[in-house]
């Protein structure tokens, strides 16, 4: 199986997202990649002098909920703070239909293609995260799901009470309980 990647880059007031292969939270390299979109969120969200925001998964071979749900984060603040909702370009029968079944279509403008002209793309820069901060971004990115539909509340309550447990249980570990 093919790993993931991330890239990104800066044109103007556009910042441009690619993603590249297997994007899951459970692959490998892919939790570095997890970890770095968070923080490179984080970066952005902390930032007003972009307008735009283009998520290319035209190469994308799969996507797991905890990155989407990372992304649902990026567009509901692009929201509240631009008033506008970010483009994801996806040509991806097998992306489309996750991306329609998690209501993303209400929170983003999905198209088939679209004339981004962006050059020097670089991976997202890496981050550091220790096993509780992980923990808890998953659990953020699953509530960010089941806060867009809910048939998404229905799909990932289950999901949800797990990663709440395992975040207490990594809470007490750090605190020696």
């Amino acid at each position: 199986m093919c790993s993931g990647k991330v890239l990104y880059a800066r044109a103007a007031d556009t910042y441009v997202l690619k993603f590249i292969g297997h994007i899951r939270y459970t692959s490998g390299a892919s939790y570095a990649i997890s970890r770095s979109l968070e923080h490179f969120i984080s970066v952005i969200c902390r930032q007003e002098d972009f307008q735009h925001l283009v998520i290319d998964m035209t190469e994308a071979e799969s996507i797991d909920s905890t990155n989407l749900g990372l992304l649902a984060k990026l567009s509901l603040y692009m929201q509240k703070t631009h008033g506008r909702k970010p483009t994801l370009v996806s040509n991806r029968e097998n992306i489309n239909r996750i991306l329609h079944t998690i209501c993303f279509d209400q929170e983003f403008t999905i198209v088939p293609d679209a004339d981004v002209q962006v050059s020097g793309m670089d991976d997202l820069p890496e981050a550091k995260r220790t096993e509780l901060e992980e923990a808890r971004m998953v659990l953020d990115a699953h509530r960010t799901l089941i806060g867009l539909s809910a048939s998404n509340e229905k799909a990932f309550h289950s999901v949800i009470s797990v990663l709440e447990q395992e975040v207490a249980r990594k809470e007490a570990k750090v605190n020696g309980e």
